[in-house]
């Protein structure tokens, strides 16, 4: 078989890149080497970390397109809240809009067809071979799988698991401390079959291994795991079918991290429950020291396994999972205020078709990591961080899960979990997609990408990645139209073809004090005479702005890049607490330049209940892009206490 352009994993970075390759009329195949299309997207996470605030703004490309399309078709009755909240929604519906967009480029994507070697000549993928495809031979390859298959058959250099803090020079890669965990066992739990007895030999998922020091290399990756789409409607739930295999053991860390006083009264308390567009139906993730998460050596060894391998490790998690339900029915120790509370969930009838409910695709959270010429780490994660290839923006949390579960002091404690907040909407560039010149000069890679442990944890939300996707799509279609190695192709011409800077839904503009955005930026008047705060809560991004009480007449001003022209709900967040910033101003000036001219509010800050909510300023029209009026000024002129603000939001109605 021949095409322009070979995408391998159908996973939604590679529907975006193949379709992104096609509109620019190339030909296209997709391979898949799993029976699913979608990846995550369709197949188990129905949450996608994009919150109400500011990273609604860093969705763009084709994530933005996809996910206004769902929203356009009126999929949902509480449209505002998919459009102003979240793209949470549900994996049978992605399903069909990733199905509707393929058929209506042409596309046909072909599944379980499984790498099995690849033909590099003078830095050129010649051909690859596929199982039920034979070879097949292309200009260009993207390799948008999960687990990097291609990319490694190819020769390109990689990497798995944790770098070193020294390689980068970065503070929050490698080994962790134990002590900074966010899920952290309770002290106590002996880590051996019979609690304090080393000879009865280890309890399962507890290594053996000494830990090296904090910052030192690692090479394990971070747990994976099924994320579950539950319902509680009696009308739509399934069952939880039994293990193929289970061994109660497998949860006695569980059980006795409850003795030692883990807080498990409630689904909530071991699960991560995100309601999906009030549909009975919950996006369910990991929580806590123990949970859906699999914490072992053979995640790692799923990266770079066989096939059959890789399957066996498969069954393997997911007998994990549904072992989980059968240990938290049948053990004592179980609270029975718990045991009702998960009895009350099953899986999904209406979703992942013949899996009896059971999502059908592990949530790899990283896996083979590309060493290009450029490698993207913590340090580049800022809003000022110059690059002028963007092609997608990051606003995920760095979010590391559980590596290990480690004996410290003849307890068990877990390994690897680690969250901070990168600036959201920070510039991710072109070359992250891109192998080393000298090893390969025809292949881009969408998931695998070039970064480090803690970039990658942070860029590896199924938005971005779309973004990337679509990216890369373009890329290959420059490189086969104009003949070039991927590494030279014009960034200018890839950027005006895909153009981040607009968002193609214009339903969404948020801006808040932290930074500026493609959606406009934020002044001070006189300038840095605002008070830049974090101690208060109900904020987005990095923190608030307050006046501090004093040098009253100062000014606020949020200038508006609109997108399209007409009407949009403008709202406004400040945050709620209790330091001193909570003595607000009843009488905050707020003044809306629109095109029908200026409106003048006066907004209550005293008011009880509004901080931390989205206050509504009322329905305003604009016109598109730049120029005046477009702006929102809040000032402090005749106040007569704190005046604080966090953000903006306009909602194109």
């Amino acid at each position: 078989m021949r095409a322009d352009i070979c995408v391998y994993g159908a996973t939604p970075s590679g529907i975006a890149a193949a379709i992104a390759a096609a509109r620019e009329g190339c030909s296209v195949l997709l391979i898949e080497p799993t029976d699913w299309i979608g990846g995550t997207v369709s197949g188990g996470i129905a949450r996608t970390d994009v919150d109400e605030g500011v990273s609604k703004a860093a969705v763009v490309g084709f994530a933005d397109e996809f996910f206004g399309a769902i929203a356009r078709d009126g999929y949902y009755q509480t449209q505002n809240n998919f459009w102003v909240h979240s793209y949470n929604g549900e994996p049978s519906i992605n399903l069909a809009f990733l199905k509707r967009f393929l058929v209506q480029h042409h596309i046909h994507p072909i599944v379980n067809a499984k790498l099995q070697s690849v033909q590099v000549n003078d830095r050129t993928i010649v051909a690859a071979a596929f199982d039920r495809v034979g070879v097949v031979e292309a200009r260009l390859f993207i390799d948008a799988s999960y687990e990097g298959d291609l990319l490694a058959e190819a020769g390109c250099s990689y990497f798995i698991g944790r770098e070193a803090n020294a390689v980068y020079g970065e503070s929050h890669n490698g080994v962790r401390d134990l002590n900074k965990s966010a899920s952290q066992f309770p002290d106590g739990i002996s880590p051996y079959v019979v609690a304090g007895d080393p000879a009865s030999g280890l309890l399962p998922f507890v290594s053996a291994a000494s830990l090296p020091s904090v910052g030192s290399q690692d090479g394990r990756v971070e747990a994976f795991c099924y994320r579950l789409v539950l319902t509680n409607d009696k009308s739509n739930k399934l069952p939880i079918p039994e293990p193929r295999d289970y061994d109660p053991l497998k949860y006695e860390l569980l059980g006795r991290a409850i003795a030692a006083g883990l807080k498990a009264n409630a689904m909530t308390d071991l699960f991560m429950l995100t309601d999906l567009q009030n549909q009975s139906k919950f996006d369910t993730n990991s929580q806590g020291p123990i949970s859906l998460d699999y914490v072992s050596p053979e995640c790692t060894e799923y990266v770079s396994a066989s096939w059959s391998r890789r399957e066996q490790i498969l069954e393997n998690i997911k007998d994990y999972t549904l072992g989980l339900f059968k240990w938290i029915e049948a053990d004592a120790r179980v609270a029975s205020s718990l045991k009702r509370s998960v009895a009350s969930y099953g899986f999904c009838a209406d979703e992942f078709g013949t899996q009896a409910g059971f999502s059908p695709q592990l949530y790899i959270r990283e896996s083979r990591r590309l060493i290009g010429d450029f490698v993207m780490n913590e340090n580049h994660m800022t809003l000022a961080n110059g690059f002028t290839d963007e092609v997608a923006f990051g606003y995920y949390t760095v979010d590391t899960h559980p590596v290990q579960n480690v004996i410290a002091e003849g307890q068990v404690k877990n390994e690897g979990p680690n969250t901070f907040n990168p600036p959201v909407g920070y510039k991710i560039p072109y070359r992250v997609l891109l192998p080393k010149t000298t090893e390969c000069t025809n292949l881009l890679v969408t998931f695998c990408v070039s970064a480090s442990h803690v970039a990658f944890s942070s860029m590896r939300v199924e938005p971005v990645l779309m973004a990337l996707g679509q990216a890369a799509g373009i890329a290959a279609s420059l490189a086969v139209h104009r003949g070039a190695p991927i590494q030279n192709i014009s960034i200018r011409e890839l950027k005006n073809k895909q153009d981040i800077y607009r968002t193609v839904s214009g339903r969404a503009i948020v801006l808040d004090v932290s930074g500026d955005y493609p959606n406009g930026f934020v002044s001070q008047t006189p300038p840095l005479s605002w008070d830049y705060r974090s101690s208060d809560f109900g904020y987005i991004g990095q923190g608030y702005l307050s006046d501090g009480n004093r040098g009253k007449g100062k000014a606020l001003v949020f200038a508006l890049n609109i997108p399209e022209p007409g009407s949009y709900r403008v709202c406004i967040k400040y945050p709620t607490g209790s330091s001193i910033d909570a003595q607000r101003s009843h009488n905050v000036p707020v003044t809306i330049n629109h095109a029908a001219g200026v409106t003048y509010l006066t907004l209550d800050q005293k008011s009880t209940g509004q901080g931390g909510d989205w206050d509504d300023l009322g329905m305003y029209p604009f016109d598109q892009g730049w120029p005046s009026p477009n702006k929102i000024v809040l000032t402090t002129t005749g106040t007569e206490s704190f005046v604080v603000v966090n953000a903006v939001k306009l909602v194109k109605m």
